[in-house]
């Protein structure tokens, strides 16, 4: 079995703006009140990106988000 190859068939889905911006505070390992006090937005809706970031790229934790995103080139 070659981990390596990658479906090609997947679809890298439409992150917003916002979304794009969360991501990589995520990937430096910051908390969600830590990312709402950097983009001056409430600690609620940094999870809600979080949510969103997880359901859009199907994945189930921010480990396995991260991963997903570097190998579509996200981050």
């Amino acid at each position: 079995m070659d981990l390596s190859v990658q479906d090609t068939n997947l679809s890298i889905p439409k992150l917003s703006k916002r979304e794009m911006e969360v991501l990589p505070l995520i990937a430096k390992g910051l908390s969600s009140k830590q990312i709402g006090d950097q983009l001056f937005i409430a600690p609620e809706t940094v999870r809600m990106h979080r949510k969103n970031l997880l359901r859009k790229t199907g994945t189930n934790g921010s480990a396995m988000l991260i991963k997903q995103c570097i190998e579509w080139g996200l981050i």
